[in-house]
């Protein structure tokens, strides 16, 4: 039996000219995880800094990231995402699309990129 991620009611907060460009249909999903900034052109204070977040959507390429922070697109995210009713944790990494402040937080369009060692096979299958 395959897990599956499954939508939860909430606001559609993705931003307009990206979900045109969307590939993968995304589900409402309100996750905590953590995400540890890999390299953050223009802002070498990131770098290696881990930040609390949230998920506001997901999708098998893609999160929608709430963070108290704003980051610029381009910066490479490492991601440990807990799903609630699956076991495990999922190892992900990721770049900033985009990025807006919706007050008092700033919420991230994160475009998921395979490396070695990471769990995204295994995540895409959750949305099969």
């Amino acid at each position: 039996m395959t897990a599956s991620i499954r939508s939860i009611s909430g606001e559609n907060m993705s931003q307009p000219d990206e979900a045109d460009r969307r590939t993968n249909r995304r589900r409402s999903r309100d996750e905590r995880l953590l995400v540890q900034v890999v390299s953050a052109v223009g802002a070498p204070e990131l770098a290696g800094a881990t930040l609390p977040s949230r998920t506001c959507d997901v999708s098998s390429g893609g999160l929608g990231l709430w963070l108290d922070r704003e980051l610029a697109p381009g910066v490479r995210l490492e991601l440990w995402v807990n799903v609630s009713g699956l076991p495990g944790k999922f190892f992900l990494c990721g770049e900033v699309r985009w990025s807006r402040s919706v007050v008092p937080d700033y919420l991230h369009g994160i475009q998921l990129i395979p490396v070695p060692g990471d769990d995204l096979a295994r995540w895409q299958r959750c949305f099969d």
